[in-house]
C-alpha cells in the first residue's frame, strides 16, 4: 500500500505545479516562490526499497508537496542536494 500513498503523493505535486505555473504564467512577480523549501537534485530513498532516484523535492510549511523534476518552480530557500541523500517522509527516532 505504500505505492498507493506515493502515487498519490505524486499525483497532487503535479497537479499543484500545474495550477501553480497556470496562475504565475504571466509572469507577475507578486509570489514567485511555490515552495517554502526546496531541496535540488538529491537522492531520493521513498522507501520502497527500490533504488534512489535523482529528483526535487517541494515542502510547503510542513507537508512535502512534490517529488520529481522541479526545475521550473522555485522555493523560497533552495538547497542544492546533489551528491546527498534525501529520504522525504522519514523521522530519526
Amino acid at each position: 500500500m505504500k505505492w498507493l500513498g506515493r502515487t498519490r503523493q505524486l499525483f497532487w505535486g503535479a497537479v499543484f505545479a500545474a495550477f501553480w505555473r497556470r496562475a504565475h504564467g504571466d509572469g507577475t512577480p507578486a509570489s514567485p516562490h511555490a515552495f517554502n523549501l526546496l531541496l535540488r537534485g538529491g537522492r531520493v530513498y521513498d522507501g520502497g526499497g527500490g533504488p534512489p532516484r535523482i529528483a526535487d523535492v517541494g515542502i510547503v510549511g510542513d507537508r512535502i508537496a512534490a517529488v520529481g523534476d522541479l526545475g521550473a518552480l522555485r522555493g523560497r530557500q533552495e538547497i542544492d542536494a546533489t551528491g546527498l541523500a534525501v529520504a522525504p517522509g522519514f523521522i530519526n527516532m
